[in-house]
């Protein structure tokens, strides 16, 4: 602190541009008097940009000095003689004083940086901001739905804007597609923050994402920029990471990929409209596979001539090949379906045709695993944002518009699934679903999540150590061995069984081509049998249908287990069962308890297990399906995948297991007419449920033997019941657990 002393002697006090500089020499008071030659220091600026903060911001101080050999400020900031900027973030109104000096003397200035409290972090509707970064003002824009009201918001969404001259200026109502992201919100509670990119060299906004040859680019760390803009909203709404999304179109795709590329653990989900990975990325994390796979929802058209969906220059609007070249649109989608352990994976694929008079229809391809892709295809579209109520007009740099969906509903939907996956059931929840299972005759119920048991029960003459018939639910092992079996080589998915096991069926016509896939997927054509003394009764089944055309519920795992048993001389197949799948899951209690009368296990539904080694099986499968399965390995993972894939004949049922897809009215019809309405009864309820996850899978037995996996929220549950009970209902107990 200056003395009184000090204050007497000062022999200067001017203004400069609004801030007070003093100036003073040495000497006097029987000091030795300061050379004189040479100049005395001098400050000719000293300010804060802006002068004016709210509490959490930064401002960055300024000045001008010569001829001093020492510079400093005030307030903790020390000496800063090499340096002409600092950047500061007080929490209170602040005067720093800065004091320049050599050997003939000191001169001093001050500026004072006003700081407010910060209100609550935004006001409704759409609120300007900044913030600085590496000493660059970064600017952004904050929509807050009224329904909020003060609450947490459901989730924060970052919007991105393309390259070019639209900026900041698509979060205005009616602007651009992308400021539909607001109308999303005001309905369902999250907050949308739009980020600002900088000037590129041809002058539009843009970002510098991921292409090592975009020579347009400006040379700006637009990561830092994301990191600390997630930073600042996460703590301003208190929330996890889990419930931070990000979308962009065109450069905001690109710069969207980029960021979950860098950072994958610092954003939930990601969904890009008309965006492609570069074919020269920078060095470093922009080449690898991201850290963590990511839930990506992909959007492109067919027809885009700025962002080829084919791959080639980025905007070549006569600057040649300036801003880049990319990969093509499909190579993109195959990079992430890569990168999330799906590029085996068979898609559902949904049309959506509401404009005929845009370019086509909109095609939605879901990939779902854990996590899960999600690729529109839209033919014929253009490069603008697909919009149901911002509408672009066609033109030669940009093409046709998408007007089938709405990109921002599409994007939250898929969003809205993310967070969702992270949800465990409640307490109440799950009290209500075990309550209903117990009163309709249950005997065990067990749920996990993540590997930790949340409830266990036993009623109705249920008991830990007591084993429970699994019934048909025993198809959902024999499915599992069956894939093992293929992938041990033990005999090809598409190999025709009677070319080596069931030779008798040689000379069929049709039967010669039932293959094993047809058998593990119920589609071999053959007649319903049911009640036989053994495998080798199943070798007069007569075939009614072409292989792999129809889907008849029938003893197809007991004509599986037969042609094994014939490719295994010298190992029973209950044998192989244990060696193969038991006894590495550590399942000691599993009993082939209904036998045919030669002796043979019932591969369809004659097994029994406690309720915690049935678990076991579960959390292999969903650690499997999730790439987290740290055992040892029982199959390769092409041939895991193909487990939960459906058929042509039904796309409901993979290997005997019961998956939540699609299924067309009339194919449904179908199938219901051949299996005694069991489509409709089984599966039907669960796939028309939105409120179970898209990646439910399930093994059912009769009288409500259940084996429940949900990947996605980590989730497995064991449901068991008498043999003489039939009023479980999967929509009942699922309804309590996922609802309202």
């Amino acid at each position: 602190m200056l003395s009184l002393h000090f204050w007497r002697r000062l022999l200067l006090a001017t203004t400069l541009g609004g801030v007070a500089v003093l100036g003073a020499c040495g000497g006097g008071g029987g000091s030795p008097q300061a050379p004189t030659d040479g100049p005395q220091p001098s400050i000719s600026s000293f300010s804060a940009s802006p002068n004016s903060i709210r509490s959490g911001q930064s401002a960055v101080l300024t000045w001008s000095v010569k001829d001093a050999t020492n510079v400093s400020i005030d307030n903790g900031i020390g000496t800063v003689l090499t340096q002409t900027s600092v950047t500061v973030n007080p929490l209170i109104t602040t005067t720093y004083t800065l004091t320049a000096s050599n050997a003939r003397g000191s001169v001093l200035a001050a500026t004072t940086l006003t700081v407010s409290p910060s209100p609550p972090p935004y006001p409704v509707g759409l609120t300007d901001d900044f913030l600085l970064v590496n000493g660059v003002r970064r600017d952004y824009r904050v929509h807050v739905p009224a329904s909020l009201g003060g609450a947490t918001p459901k989730a924060v969404v970052l919007v991105l804007h393309g390259g070019g001259g639209a900026g900041l200026s698509i979060a205005n109502t009616g602007a651009h597609p992308l400021a539909v992201f607001r109308t999303v919100a005001d309905r369902e509670g999250f907050v949308v923050v739009y980020p600002g990119g900088l000037p590129q060299l041809d002058g539009g906004a843009g970002w510098n994402d991921c292409r090592n040859d975009n020579s347009l680019a400006a040379p700006t760390d637009d990561i830092a920029f994301l990191d600390a803009l997630i930073d600042r909203i996460r703590s301003q709404y208190k929330l996890p990471g889990e419930k931070v999304f990000m979308a962009g179109g065109s450069n905001g795709a690109q710069m969207t990929f980029s960021y979950a590329l860098v950072r994958s653990e610092r954003v939930a989900a990601i969904a890009t409209s008309n965006g492609n990975l570069p074919v020269d990325p920078k060095p470093g994390a922009c080449r690898n596979l991201p850290a963590r796979p990511i839930p990506v929802l992909m959007a492109h058209g067919t027809a885009d001539p700025a962002m080829p969906y084919g791959g080639g220059c980025v905007a070549n609007l006569g600057s040649g090949c300036a801003r880049g070249r990319v990969i093509s649109a499909e190579a993109t989608r195959n990079f992430w379906l890569e990168a999330n352990g799906l590029a085996n994976k068979v898609p559902s694929q949904t049309i959506f045709e509401v404009d005929s008079g845009d370019g086509g229809p909109a095609n939605r391809f879901q990939y779902l695993g854990v996590p899960t892709v999600e690729w529109w295809r839209m033919d014929g579209g253009g490069h603008p944002v697909s919009s149901q109520t911002v509408l672009i007009p066609p033109s030669p740099p940009s093409g046709t518009q998408n007007r089938d969906v709405e990109f921002a509903e599409i994007a939250w939907s898929f969003f809205n699934k993310a967070l969702a996956s992270g949800t465990v059931p409640s307490s109440t929840a799950i009290a209500a679903a075990r309550d209903y299972s117990f009163s309709v005759g249950g005997q065990t119920f067990l749920i996990m999540h993540n590997g930790k048991i949340l409830d266990e029960a036993y009623a109705n003459g249920g008991a830990p150590e007591r084993v429970q018939l699994l019934a048909s639910a025993t198809k959902g092992i024999t499915g599992m061995v069956g894939a093992i079996a293929a992938s041990d080589g033990l005999f090809d998915l598409d190999e025709p069984v009677a070319s080596r096991a069931i030779t008798e069926w040689k000379t069929d016509p049709v039967r010669s081509r039932i293959t094993f896939r047809h058998l593990l997927t119920m589609a071999s054509g053959l007649q319903e049998l049911n009640d036989l003394p053994g495998w080798s009764s199943y070798l007069n089944a007569q075939a009614i249908n072409d292989p792999g055309n129809v889907f008849i519920y029938s003893g197809d795992p007991n004509i599986l287990g037969l042609a094994m048993q014939r490719l295994l001389p010298a190992e029973k197949v209950e044998d192989y069962f244990s060696r193969k799948l038991f006894n590495p899951l550590g399942m000691t209690s599993v009993r082939w308890a209904s036998n045919f009368s030669d002796g043979n296990p019932q591969l369809s539904g004659g097994a029994y297990a406690t309720a915690r080694d049935w678990a076991k099986f579960g959390e292999f499968v969903r650690l499997t399906t999730s790439r987290e399965w740290n055992g040892s390995p029982l199959l390769r993972a092409s041939f895991f995948d193909q487990v939960f894939q459906g058929s042509n004949a039904h796309p409901a049922y993979g290997f005997y297991w019961w998956l939540k897809e699609f299924v067309p009215a009339q194919l449904a019809s179908t199938i219901d007419s051949n299996n005694k309405e069991q489509f409709s009864r089984q599966i039907k309820p669960i796939i028309d449920d939105g409120r179970v996850p898209d990646d439910f899978v399930m093994a059912a037995g009769a009288f409500g033997q259940r084996l429940y996996i949900v990947p996605s929220r980590g989730l497995t549950i064991i449901r068991n019941g008498p043999a003489n009970d039939n009023r479980f209902k999967d929509e009942e107990f699922l309804g309590r657990l996922f609802g309202p």
